[in-house]
């Protein structure tokens, strides 16, 4: 939070790395949270569609797993 609130401030992130240099935040990560945050407007909200599809708990899949049990 304190890097977006930094970068929200219109900080660089060479800048916000110098900030905190006993956090030892390496340049790569406070650049990749900057474009985060300059894309998306928050370092916390994922992209859609990333993570593991919703598909595991399909009817059909309940089932199939409910069959496996009951051999």
């Amino acid at each position: 939070m304190r890097i977006q609130t930094l970068r929200e401030l219109g900080l660089g992130y060479r800048t916000i790395a110098g900030e905190f240099p006993g956090k030892g935040w390496r340049l790569g990560t406070v650049k990749s949270i900057c474009k985060r945050v300059d894309d998306r407007g928050s370092a916390t909200v994922r992209k859609s569609g990333s993570g593991r599809p919703k598909m595991a708990l399909t009817e059909e899949n309940i089932n199939h797993v409910a069959d496996l049990f009951a051999r």
